[in-house]
């Protein structure tokens, strides 16, 4: 017979509820659900790797950057579809692919909006430079040096 019982306790049962809890794990967690972090996450290893793995591989995968009230400022997505890597920025309602890498197949790279190089400008090693505009401007530079071609509105001028 127990007549008599104490349970004395100090702490919290409650995990992680204060700033000085520290717990270690060995081994992976598994979590079903979102996890999320009001601190920072750090990942330390000889050759540190974050995956995201998707489920299905039409679906996209991204990395958000969201400021404090929620909204999405950038984002780099992979695109199931085609395999292709984006970058986007806000611009002020929504999200905007600025730049879009392209799988290896057609290895493009493609910007909207302007291009601005500083620095010692642009190197073809190989191919050429072909500028285009919406006005029908155009810009041939092929790799052979000397030789261009340019053209405005159906007239076309060329040269070494």
């Amino acid at each position: 017979f127990i007549t008599a019982s104490t349970i004395e306790t100090s702490g919290s049962n409650i995990f992680g509820d204060e700033s000085s809890d520290t717990h270690t794990f060995i081994g992976n967690i598994i979590a079903n659900n979102d996890i999320s972090s009001s601190g920072n996450i750090s990942i330390q290893n000889t050759t540190p790797l974050i995956s995201l793995k998707r489920t299905n591989n039409s679906n996209n995968a991204s990395i958000d950057f969201i400021g404090q009230g929620g909204t999405t400022g950038a984002q780099i997505q992979f695109i199931g579809s085609s395999n292709d890597l984006t970058f986007g920025t806000y611009d002020g309602s929504s999200v905007i692919e600025r730049l879009r890498i392209e799988d290896g197949t057609t290895p493009n790279i493609m910007i909207t909006g302007s291009l601005i190089v500083s620095g010692s400008g642009i190197t073809i090693d190989s191919g050429s430079l072909n500028l285009n505009d919406n006005d029908a401007t155009q810009l041939n530079i092929p790799a052979d040096p000397g030789v261009y071609e340019a053209s405005y509105h159906g007239l076309t001028a060329g040269g070494n």
